[in-house]
């Protein structure tokens, strides 16, 4: 059994507002500026508030925390794809040396990747990509397309910032990023279009099947309302693998007028553009935790399929668009790629009013499996004091 490391976040309400406070740039500076062509150029140990993106990466070693600390913020002036992509450019430039180790223990985790992707593999990729060109095509003006598209393009600039800054014999292809970013995805992918193996569960004995929900469920989450109503805690940890503790908390400041959280603070790795975790704060007042479900169904691998986004996009879209709990939620389940199943709980600070009794829409829940994304205000349950989270999911289909 792989060693596990327990990390534990908290966020208390009344602090988690900081998120939308100013905050200084720590450690290594940068910025970058884009050409009309928007060709990026990076200069170093430069602050420029003009610059299309800016900000800092402060190492690991220099937190108690174990964490290291990226900020970035974007130019309003910029469009929003500017804005993204300089982002990505910048991260990718500032964290290359941490990507690039990163990278290497990512793959002893999914060794069945050390050979690069299978054919079948290969083709959902890249008929996921040829899918998602046509959308972004078709939909110019449609707020939801529009904020996957900056998205993406904050993808292609992590990727080529990262280029443009590690060493020859340290360039990574695309795919080492797919493995990346979509790490929470593979292990739903995987089993379809790699190994081609589903776990026999009606074979596995009692200690065989809790090794194997020990091994593959991540997470446990609790949100908890004090007694008076006073404080209302939202606490995460990952208990993810040891070869995983290369760990950024990172800032994102993009001013696309889209999106309704302009500001979001969350766990991540190095090389990802989402939590994973999840742990989220945004400036909309929303705090997003996750836990990841096994699926025991193998019927439902017919459900995953390339026209859909993948799980990290999704989140990523949801956090950024949506205002409420609920509409968090009627933004994740759209083109659900089922892969990287998940208890998401969704905290709207908004509605919180230290002492006084939780109103609806505080506490939304939701579940995905292949083919079906499910949730409801479960703000009633938080109010008889807290919802656990912790791999087993809560509604029945």
């Amino acid at each position: 059994m792989s060693a596990r490391l327990l990390v534990v976040l908290v966020a208390v309400a009344g602090v988690v507002g900081s998120v939308s406070a100013a905050t200084p740039f720590i450690g290594h500076r940068g910025s970058v500026t884009l050409d009309a062509q928007g060709k990026a150029k990076y200069h170093d140990d430069v602050l420029d508030l003009n610059a299309a993106a800016f900000g800092s990466f402060d190492a690991a070693k220099n937190h108690k925390s174990g964490f290291g600390v990226l900020q970035i913020e974007s130019n309003s002036e910029e469009t929003g794809d500017r804005q993204y992509y300089a982002a990505g450019f910048l991260e990718g430039y500032l964290t290359h040396s941490e990507i690039y180790n990163h990278h290497i223990n990512v793959l002893a985790v999914f060794s069945d990747l050390a050979n690069g992707p299978s054919p079948e593999l290969k083709s959902y990729i890249n008929n996921q990509t040829q899918w998602i060109k046509k959308q972004l095509a078709n939909n110019p003006s449609d707020r939801y397309w529009r904020q996957v598209g900056m998205i993406l393009q904050q993808y292609d600039g992590l990727m080529d910032g990262y280029n443009a800054a590690a060493p020859a014999d340290k360039q990574l292809e695309s795919f080492a990023f797919f493995i990346l970013n979509g790490c929470g995805d593979l292990f739903d992918l995987l089993p379809k279009y790699q190994t081609k193996q589903f776990p026999n569960f009606d074979n596995m004995t009692k200690p065989e099947f809790d090794l194997y929900r020990s091994q593959t469920g991540h997470c446990s989450a609790l949100v908890k309302l004090t007694g008076d109503f006073s404080q209302l805690f939202m606490a995460h940890s990952s208990w993810f693998r040891y070869q995983v503790t290369n760990r950024i908390y990172k800032h994102y400041n993009l001013k696309a007028d889209v999106s309704a959280a302009q500001k979001i603070s969350f766990s991540s790795y190095p090389g990802f553009l989402e939590s994973l975790d999840d742990f989220y704060l945004m400036d909309s007042g929303l705090v997003m935790l996750q836990t990841t479900n096994n699926v025991f169904n193998k019927d439902l691998q017919k459900y995953i399929h390339p026209e859909t986004l993948l799980a990290w996009v999704r989140v990523r879209a949801a956090t950024a668009l949506a205002r409420d709990g609920e509409e968090w939620f009627d933004v994740v389940k759209r083109y659900n790629s089922g892969s990287y199943n998940n208890q998401y709980m969704v905290v709207d600070l908004n509605k919180f009013t230290p002492g006084q009794p939780l109103p609806d829409g505080t506490l939304w829940v939701g579940e995905q499996i292949p083919g079906l994304v499910e949730y409801a205000d479960m703000t009633g349950q938080l109010a008889k004091g807290y919802w656990p989270s912790y791999n087993v999911p809560y509604f029945e289909k």
